[in-house]
């Protein structure tokens, strides 16, 4: 008896944080989501907020390009992504091991990177175009190019 009311009671707390989450997103609200955590103590996770916090490196996305590019940070120095574009788009890792949610019209993600190397970061739903070399009649090459919209792309290199 007492496990089925135990089992009811955490459907219920479960149920009722879910549906809190949903209304919290609904409403614009600020949310913490860890992505992934990139190169073990590389970079910190990632967090979607209303604002910048005071002393991060600020880009903003706009145009369908991150402006500035690149960026120059030093170690342990937070960088802001704000989205101005009515499109949605993300900044992920170029290789996967990082990256945001799709961010909306204005809101920000934050990371802060611990190490020094340069990061390479595209945006998952418009990412660089897939290119290749083919034969073409006559002997000679030809390029072509594979993929859709408008490709983004950047780079922040931490000191």
């Amino acid at each position: 008896m007492f496990q089925q009311v135990r089992i009811e009671l955490t459907l219920v707390l479960a149920l009722g944080l879910a549906v809190a989450a949903l209304v919290l997103a609904l409403r614009g609200g600020s949310s913490t989501t860890l992505v992934t955590s990139g190169a073990a103590g590389a970079v910190e996770p990632v967090a979607v907020l209303d604002v910048a916090p005071k002393g991060a490196k600020e880009v903003s996305i706009i145009n369908f390009a991150y402006d500035p590019d690149p960026v120059r940070v030093q170690a342990g120095q937070a960088v802001s992504w704000t989205n101005e574009d009515v499109a949605m788009h993300t900044v992920t890792a170029e290789d996967g091991s990082w990256g945001s949610k799709g961010l909306g019209q204005g809101e920000t993600m934050v990371m802060t990177f611990r190490e020094p190397g340069v990061y390479t970061y595209i945006c998952a739903l418009h990412p660089p175009l897939a290119r290749a070399v083919v034969p073409s009649k006559g002997g000679g090459v030809a390029v072509v190019a594979a993929g859709g919209g408008r490709p983004m792309q950047g780079t922040v290199i931490v000191e």
